[in-house]
């Protein structure tokens, strides 16, 4: 658990608050791209990245 306090001790709930979000948002942006990463091998999916390459030239 994160401490709520700062580095000279007093009690900081909002910058503990915000290091909380962001290690939140790290561990569910890993997850997202590991997804990713395997929705990407699909066939279906190649084809419509290419067709989505295609249409933006």
């Amino acid at each position: 658990m994160i401490s709520q306090r700062n580095h000279e001790g007093y009690h900081d709930p909002t910058a503990a608050q915000a290091i909380r979000r962001e290690h939140r948002r790290k561990k569910t942006s890993s997850k997202v791209s590991r997804l990713t990463y395997r929705i990407g091998d699909l066939p279906a999916f190649l084809s419509a990245k290419r067709m989505m390459k295609a249409c933006r030239v």
